[in-house]
């Protein structure tokens, strides 16, 4: 089955096999794509057709076309030219004039040279059009991390990852700084196969507490391990940054460089939106706290599209200040904060290690089987092969799909009641085949829940939101649509904003720029008032970081008490007051209590959000 979108990233790359920089890999990943999708072959044939057609032809007379070319470098937008090039250009421009002159020949899109991709939607592309081709990969880091505290103002690590698709990954993390009495050093370890996980924790105590660290350092394990467990998930996107820069909507290029001997481009991003690639390297949250909203530099490889650098900048929001001494940190806005550096990358076949057999495992309750579709499940995998199948429990049955670092689970129950915490963040989705609830990648990949009359189907992938949708579509399952959920003591119900004007006022369909209604809840319980719950969120959004949350509660004429120190602001003609851990702005006008709940977000965006709904 053709989708324009999945083909988008493989056209990018038939074009790099004319020039041979392909790897094996990514020939290979290329070829299973080609064999499955008619469209891409006809493209592929069109583009050798042309490409014979421009190489034949004659070229007599070359102009000389110096100064027309130097014009358009200097025009040019910073972002289109590697650094490299800037301090020579002019002095090889009259002897380069013939070959400048040849690639624009032939300058038809995806034929001969051509600078690496520069704008943010070719780097997400050429991520997303990678992931399938990565069959193994492994690379050494420097991470350095200042003012975590008094006695280590500066720590530094080293990092080993290795991995081999889909499911084998070994990273280890020796902790290199400085010790003095106050200070442990926080090693760690994490070994992952496909049925076993295991981890060596770091130690608990840390620099502000002047104790001894216990002798036994914490670990754990896990046998019998589902495919793509979304609780013992390996932590790839320092691999490939699939949701920290494929995942996040609008990142912004800054830049090319050369790192590690590499063609780099930078692009910018908040930390909420690469946590995932930094996590990948510290699971156990050994390093210091981040604001979300703290600028991140990621740096790729602009071929293979690796992380070569990650950079973290204290943000100059006012209120981000306020965090910082609440936590005790010495930050200054605009220092940086954290780097993390490839010190080595190795493409090549890897030697990942096994878990060790001689470690306590939980048993995780999955029985493999010979490999088989799941009752109801979708009849397009998006050209995935199949990967492991089998069962969890007596009735569940889950089928998984992979190739690279892409993946797809199904898992088919009979049908269960849904809770209103499992679908608070999802978005109602209508299509022929009834309703689907889509949640943004939270942990583990992004999730699409079907719940049939007789049966449950969940869908969990790191594909991209339209790619997972049109998997959604071809599943057997017609979906039932999810109104009512029943707690202790409590009814909460989907309602549309008909209903909710009906009660006074009417929620604006945006609260900021790019952010739609996705859902309304009103809950109502014994001797309380009826409280409703809005949900906003960015449409095309591939992750859960940017989730906007309104509650409204009638009969309030003050705010609840609280132990926290919140910051004090105003609210039209009202006092209200913004928790920074909580990203949280609450106030009590005429019409009952506010909350509106910006987790990733800061107090100014908060502040935004509460002039749409005055």
């Amino acid at each position: 089955m053709h989708n324009e979108r999945l083909c988008d990233g493989f056209r990018v790359q038939l074009s790099a096999r004319l020039d041979d920089e392909l790897t094996l890999p990514e020939e290979r990943a290329l070829d299973a794509h080609l064999a499955g999708c008619a469209a891409c072959r006809a493209y592929d044939e069109r583009l050798h057709a042309l490409t014979r057609m421009v190489r034949v032809q004659r070229l007599d007379v070359a102009p000389d076309l110096t100064d027309a070319i130097m014009d358009r470098i200097v025009s040019a937008p910073a972002r289109s030219l590697r650094r490299a090039w800037i301090g020579h250009v002019r002095a090889a421009a009259v002897a380069a004039a013939l070959t400048v002159v040849l690639m624009m020949a032939v300058s038809i899109p995806g034929i001969g040279p051509q600078p690496p991709p520069a704008s943010a939607e070719e780097i997400v592309a050429g991520v997303r059009a990678t992931a399938a081709s990565i069959e193994s990969y492994g690379a050494s880091f420097t991470i350095r991390e200042m003012n975590f505290s008094d006695e280590a103002s500066v720590r530094v690590f080293r990092a080993e990852v290795s991995f081999e698709a889909p499911e084998r990954f070994a990273l280890s993390v020796r902790d290199r700084t400085p010790v003095n009495a106050n200070y442990d050093a926080q090693h760690y370890e994490l070994i992952a196969g496909p049925r076993k996980w295991w981890a060596d924790e770091p130690p608990t105590c840390v620099a502000e507490v002047p104790l001894p660290c216990p002798a036994v350092r914490p670990r754990a394990g896990l046998d019998a391990r589902q495919p793509f467990d979304g609780t013992t998930m390996i932590p790839t996107d320092i691999i490939l940054p699939i949701e920290s820069v494929a995942g996040f909507p609008s990142p912004m290029v800054v830049g090319e460089d050369t790192i590690l001997g590499r063609d780099a481009i930078g692009v910018e991003v908040p930390y909420h939106a690469a946590e995932r690639a930094l996590r990948s390297l510290d699971p156990f949250e050994v390093l210091r706290p981040m604001h979300p909203l703290d600028p991140v530099e990621v740096w790729v490889d602009a071929r293979s599209w690796f992380p070569l650098r990650l950079e973290v900048v204290a943000s100059r929001d006012p209120a981000r200040a306020t965090w910082a001494a609440r936590l005790g940190l010495d930050d200054q806005p605009g220092e940086t904060i954290l780097t993390v550096t490839a010190t080595s990358l190795d493409e090549t076949q890897q030697e990942v290690p096994d878990p060790p057999r001689s470690a306590a495992y939980a048993d995780g309750g999955f029985h493999d089987s010979t490999f088989g579709a799941v009752p109801g499940g979708p009849s397009f995998v998006a050209d995935l092969a199949p990967y492991r199948s089998g069962t969890a429990g007596e009735q569940e049955s889950i089928a998984s799909y992979s190739m690279g670092l892409s993946w797809l689970k199904i898992t088919s129950a009979p049908r269960a009641r849904p809770t209103l915490n499992g679908l608070l963040a999802a978005q109602e989705v209508r299509n022929s085949g009834g309703y689907i609830y889509y949640t943004p990648a939270a942990g583990g990949g992004r999730r699409i829940d079907i719940y049939g009359r007789t049966r449950h189907l969940r869908l969990e992938s790191n594909l991209q939101r339209a790619v997972l949708l049109e998997v959604a579509r071809s599943v057997s399952v017609r979906g039932v649509r999810q109104v009512v959920f029943r707690g202790a003591g409590s009814v909460t119900r989907r309602i549309g904003s008909a209903d909710v004007g009906r009660r006074g006022f009417a929620p604006p369909k945006t609260v900021l720029q790019g952010h739609e209604l996705a859902s309304i809840f009103v809950t109502k319980a014994r001797g309380r008032n009826a409280s409703i719950s809005f949900s906003y969120v960015a449409p095309d959004a591939e992750a859960d970081t940017g989730i906007i949350r309104v509650t409204w509660l009638g009969g309030i004429e003050a705010l609840p008490p609280t132990s926290e120190q919140p910051v004090v602001v105003e609210v039209g003609s009202s006092p209200a007051r913004w928790s920074a851990e909580r990203g949280e702005l609450e106030w009590v006008d005429s019409r009952g209590y506010w909350a509106v709940a910006v987790p990733t977000f800061d107090l100014a965006v908060a502040l935004a959000v509460s002039e749409a709904l005055s």
